[in-house]
């Protein structure tokens, strides 16, 4: 009788606690994922700047060593399916080819007519997500919130320049305004 009353207060107590217990096992899993997806993402968002950067630098300067250095650096075991593996083999071939890679590149680099195609950068996974940052520790959660910034503040640059771009086929457009637009879209860039 003592047997079966423990029997039952011990089904009893792993009835209330199974819940709660499975609820943490799947927060741990569910946090483990969140995060391997945002880092995942993130790399991604990196090396399309870093490919952004090279290619507006190459366009419009400053291009150097130390850019070159830079952009190898950034872009070295990157597996994913970008531009990147083509700039990188681009970059290394330079360097082996020739003891001043910038002066090589100087010939390479196509005319500065014409305007870039900006894109707006955005981050699906990490937005779609952000219900579970409060799993995460207040330095990541802080991290999260800074990138985001960052990446709207840049946004809204690409939406600048996307309208000073559009000013610039305003053929009323005084040669003082036009130059201004110009410089608001190097501004931009």
């Amino acid at each position: 009788m003592v047997m079966n009353v423990i029997y039952i207060l011990l089904g009893w107590l792993l009835g209330l606690l199974s819940q709660p217990i499975g609820e943490r096992i799947n927060r741990h899993y569910q946090k483990t994922d969140v995060r391997l997806g945002i880092i995942s993402e993130l790399k991604e968002m990196k090396v399309r700047l870093v490919s952004y950067v090279y290619v507006l630098s190459e366009k419009i300067g400053p291009f150097d060593k130390e850019l070159i250095e830079w952009t190898k650096e950034n872009l070295a075991g990157y597996e994913g399916n970008q531009p990147a593996k083509r700039i990188l083999s681009c970059l290394e071939e330079i360097s082996k080819r020739s003891d001043n890679p910038v002066e090589c590149l100087q010939l390479l680099r196509s005319p500065q007519a014409g305007g870039f195609s900006l894109k707006r950068l955005y981050l699906p996974f990490l937005e779609s997500k952000m219900g579970f940052l409060p799993l995460f520790s207040n330095k990541f959660q802080g991290l999260i919130h800074n990138i985001r910034s960052k990446n709207q503040i840049m946004n809204e640059d690409v939406e600048s320049g996307i309208f000073y771009h559009r000013l610039t086929f305003d053929s009323s457009l005084s040669p003082e305004n036009r130059e201004i637009v110009l410089k608001n879209i190097n501004s931009c860039y």
